[in-house]
Formats: C-alpha cells, structure tokens, sequence
C-alpha cells in the first residue's frame, strides 16, 4: 500500500512535479523522501527551540551586533536564508513552483540543519554569553523568516512551528504565520564573502570526512588534521574558519599550513581538496 506521508509531504511532492508535463507519473518514494525532510524540519526546529528557551526575546538590534561582530558562519546563514528569499519569491511570481520548492529544501536542509545548526553547538553548549547571544539571535531570524519562506509550500507544519517561537509577539503579533509578511531580499543582508569562505571551509570539511571513512574510523574518534595552503587566499579563510573545521569534522585541532612553514608527522592520510588546498 501506499505509506502515510501527511498533507505536507503530498503538496511538496506535487509541486516539485510541476516542472514536467501536465500528466505526473508520480513516484511514491519521492513523498516518502519529503515526508522525511518534514521530519528533519521538525527536528531541527525542536533543537533550535530548546536552546532558544521560552524566555528568549527577539531584538532586532541584536541581531545586527551579530552582523557587526562578523562571525563568517552568522553573515554565511544570513547571505544563505537571503538568497532563497529571492529565489523563491522569483520562482512564485513566475509560477515556477519547483524552483521555490528547491530553494527552500537547499535553505533548511542542506545550509541550516547539515551546516549551521552542526557549526554553532560549541557555542550555544559554550560559556561566552555574548557570542551565545548573537548566535541565538541569528538562529531565531532563520526560524522566523525560514518558516514563513516555507510556508507556503507547507503550511500545517510551518504554521504549527510557527506558533511555537518564543515570544513572538514582541516583533511580530500576526495570529497566524498565513497572515505574516513573506520574507524579502536585502541587500543589506548579502555577504558573498563569507559564503564564499564558508564553501571553502565545507570543502575541507568533505575531504576530512571522507579520509575517516576510508580509513573506517569510528564516529567518537578525533585525529589531528592539518591543512597545507598553498596560496594566501587559501590560508586565509582556512585560518578564519578553522574552528568551523573542526567542529563540522569531528576533529580534536586543525593546524593550517604554508607550505615550509611547519610540519607535518609522517605517515599521515592524504587528501587533496582543490589546486591550492
């Protein structure tokens, strides 16, 4: 038989079966695989929500401190969630609605829940309050204006998480997110640099994970990783992002290098990133 998916699941299947003809030879388990990212969804948002705490409240000032602090992960989740206001805004205006579906899948699984929600749990577990405090403000307008982007595509779950932001009222007393304003592109929040330094550091990353698993070791282990840059670019956004690093690949340090400029033990795994990594 066919499994229970939820109505969610169903829309956002349909809709990303727009692209083709108007006869849709529909695949169940393309369902099944978006019922699942509901379920990543839900999980994510009970994860952020929890560390959020039900007396947070959201200031808008605060999260532009997080923008002037310039952490390149924050402005990276910022320069992410803006670009798929465009997206899909332009993929709605055009009635192109699996463009809006992939914009938005991209958005909370592959950008916020497989990179953001992983890179800031040292800080959100970590003691320095003010770095907690922008980290939580950005995690907040992701949610906020992330939900109301998906909204609607799926509209029982994201109206559920909706009603569930702590405080909300303080910024925004709509009574539903149906009524809520659809989220738009700013420029002033655009910071192609840190996405690109992000990229890069999620290239590392990819690397190290794939060196463990060629080498089967275990999810608890934590080696040594040092990173040999062979440009100043390189080196630099290595450098910025090396903590991002080691969280993102279960590492204990990462040591990024020049070439000469230190030492690397004998008999360590190989893996080459790009041209200059």
């Amino acid at each position: 038989g066919i499994p229970e998916c939820g109505a969610d699941a169903l829309r956002c299947g349909l809709l990303a079966y727009t692209q083709q003809a108007r006869d849709i030879n529909l695949d169940v388990q393309r369902v099944v695989g978006y019922r699942n990212f509901c379920n990543k969804l839900w999980n994510a948002s009970r994860f952020a929500l929890s560390n959020l705490g039900e007396d947070f409240v959201f200031k808008a000032e605060n999260l532009q401190k997080a923008v002037e602090h310039g952490d390149p992960m924050d402005l990276y989740i910022l320069d992410c969630l803006n670009i798929a206001c465009r997206d899909t805004e332009s993929a709605m205006k055009g009635f192109a609605f699996y463009n809006a579906v992939s914009a938005t899948y991209k958005f909370w699984l592959y950008e916020l829940c497989d990179v953001y929600l992983e890179a800031i749990k040292p800080v959100v577990n970590g003691k320095e309050p003010d770095a907690k405090n922008y980290v939580l403000h950005v995690l907040y307008h992701c949610l906020h204006s992330g939900l109301r982007l998906l909204h609607p595509i799926m509209p029982f779950l994201t109206e559920e998480l909706f009603q569930r932001l702590p405080n909300r009222e303080t910024h925004d007393d709509t009574l539903s997110i149906s009524l809520s304003a659809f989220p738009q592109y700013l420029e002033s929040m655009a910071f192609p640099e840190a996405h690109r330094q992000v990229d890069s550091a999620m290239e590392i990353t990819k690397s190290i994970r794939s060196l463990r698993a060629a080498y089967n070791l275990t999810p608890s282990a934590r080696p040594e990783i040092y990173v040999l840059c062979r440009d100043d670019q390189s080196f630099e956004d290595a450098e910025e992002t090396s903590i991002k690093i080691t969280t993102l690949s279960r590492s204990s340090k990462v040591e990024i290098l020049k070439p000469g400029s230190g030492n690397v033990p004998s008999g360590c795994g190989v893996a080459v990133v790009n041209e200059n990594t």
